[in-house]
This record gives structure tokens, sequence and C-alpha cells, in this order.
């Protein structure tokens, strides 16, 4: 469980809805191109929506880092750590 911290939000929710809330509740589309403030508690600088979903796993949800199997590198995604392996 995560507490969303959107603007005022205190909503506790699985992981896996997170970005479904954030999308219905606080109304968010993250297929635009325009920038905005990240609301997550006031803390960020302006990022494009589009960003807006990487950004919250990487910054925001206290996520334990990815660790590489071959080597000593951590990530902070997945994707990242798909990338690094893919060379």
């Amino acid at each position: 469980m995560v507490r969303c911290g959107w603007e005022k939000c205190t909503v506790e929710i699985r992981r896996s809805t997170l970005v479904d809330h954030l999308r219905t509740v606080h109304e968010l589309d993250f297929a635009s191109k325009t920038k905005g403030a990240c609301g997550w508690n006031g803390t960020c600088k302006w990022i494009q929506a589009s960003s807006l979903r990487k950004h919250f796993l990487e910054k925001h949800l206290d996520l334990p880092p990815v660790a590489c199997p071959t080597c000593t590198s951590t990530f902070g995604r997945g994707d990242s750590l798909r990338r690094h392996l893919e060379g």
C-alpha cells in the first residue's frame, strides 16, 4: 500500500492502482506534452506530464532499488535495468 501525496490527498491505495487513481481522481493526463509542477507534496520542479508516471515510481514511492544480476549497478526502476542489460 502507498499513500497518495498529490496535493493534499492522503488516501492509501495499492501501488498497482496509483496511476489510475491519479488519472481519475486528480485528472492527470499522462500523455500530455505540457509541463507542470509535480503536485506530490510540492517538492518537485516542472515536469513534462508524459514523464510523471516514471517520476512517481523513482522519486516518491520509496521503492527498493533494482540490482543488476551481472554487476554492482542498481536502478530506481525496472525499465532502467532492462536498458542497462540490453546494452
